[in-house]
């Protein structure tokens, strides 16, 4: 029995163990897979929370009137208002807490422009971050544990988010040049230190990993989730799960928090919920994302709703798997086309524009 139950080791499950620790209580993650860090672990962990400490010392001037007018302009009406404040004035909090509770460390990504800069409140210059370098060697043996990147880093540098489109023009621009200079220092220093450097989504899930080791937060992995337990009156009491292929009852006597992520390794409901043609081979998402929360969720009496979308990217299917076309398809030359042969779109839009725009078409 614990006081908090939570289903999920991505990123949110692991800030909401954390955040019910270091309130006094007595929290659990549960994980499906053999591994912590779901997609998290697999992302570039570019974090987009406005007016946070970070960026606050980085000197980026903004307001939260700005980030409104911004987020507005986006989302639209979609989005409650009252979730789009909470958002905002509740984000910065929650990076301060990260700071003060975890060895991890953020920078602004500088540069990487916030996707529609030219809506009102947009920055051209980014106001997102990212983990800094996290020395994987704080897990301890716990690094085994850590679910790899959707694609490893190239040999010999320390690379972070922002990045790689530099990387990629390091032979015909000179700041593409100097990014990849600083990117092998990097290497090496923390290899005369005898560290194991870790960036993006790797060192967002070994930061909150080894945040929670050091508040002895445990994390069960190999224990998929079964059904929620609720009592007469429909209240969520604890989660079945299978622990190691045993089933076990996980009471929880404040709540159980849903953080299973997606459901886009599960045919029958992307078929039910999402735009046609679809499938499962079109995906990068961890590969245990099979809606199980959603179901189970939807068992206790909850209800769906914003199913129709995803975060979308364009992918090319490969032998071994699909790759998601991030940087390569901004870079000069760079020229996409249709079934007809056609140019149908800026290349550069973002991603999730990107399929809303071969959708439509």
């Amino acid at each position: 029995e614990f006081d908090v139950v939570v289903i999920g080791s991505g990123a949110a499950g692991m800030t909401a163990a954390l955040a019910a620790s270091k309130r006094g209580l007595r929290a659990v993650v549960i994980e499906k897979a053999t591994k912590f860090g779901g997609s998290t672990a697999r992302s570039g962990a570019g974090i987009w929370i406005r007016n946070n400490e970070v960026l606050q010392k980085a000197g980026v001037i903004d307001t939260p009137e700005k980030a409104a007018t911004y987020l507005d302009a986006v989302v639209g009406p979609i989005v409650p208002a009252d979730r789009k404040a909470a958002y905002l004035h509740y984000g910065p909090a929650m990076i301060s807490f990260i700071l003060r509770n975890t060895p991890m460390r953020f920078r602004w990504m500088e540069g990487y422009s916030d996707y529609y800069p030219e809506l009102p409140g947009g920055m051209p210059n980014g106001a997102s971050i990212e983990p800094d370098q996290f020395n994987g060697k704080l897990l301890g043996k716990e690094l085994a544990n850590l679910n790899p990147p959707y694609l490893a880093t190239p040999p010999g540098v320390v690379i972070f988010g922002g990045e790689y489109k530099w990387l990629n023009l390091a032979a015909v621009s000179a700041k593409g040049a100097l990014v990849a200079a600083n990117a092998v220092a990097r290497y090496v220093e923390a290899m005369l230190k005898g560290e194991t450097p870790l960036t993006m989504g790797q060192a967002l899930a070994a930061g909150l990993r080894a945040g929670l080791l050091n508040a002895n937060v445990p994390v069960w992995l190999n224990s998929p989730l079964i059904d929620l337990q609720q009592d007469s009156s429909g209240r969520v009491t604890g989660a079945l799960v299978n622990k190691e292929g045993t089933p076990t009852l996980v009471k929880a006597r404040l709540g159980v928090v849903m953080a299973t992520g997606g459901f886009e390794h599960n045919l029958e409901m992307r078929l039910a919920y999402q735009q046609h043609p679809i499938t499962t081979d079109w995906t990068v998402g961890t590969k245990t994302n099979t809606g199980d929360g959603h179901q189970a969720g939807q068992r206790a009496g909850g209800s769906f709703d914003l199913m129709d979308d995803a975060w979308w990217g364009p992918i090319i299917p490969l032998p071994e798997g699909p790759y998601f076309l991030l940087a390569e398809r901004t870079l000069p030359g760079s020229i996409m086309v249709n079934g007809q042969g056609k140019r149908f779109l800026n290349e550069a839009v973002p991603y999730t524009d990107f399929v809303h725009t071969m959708y439509q078409q």
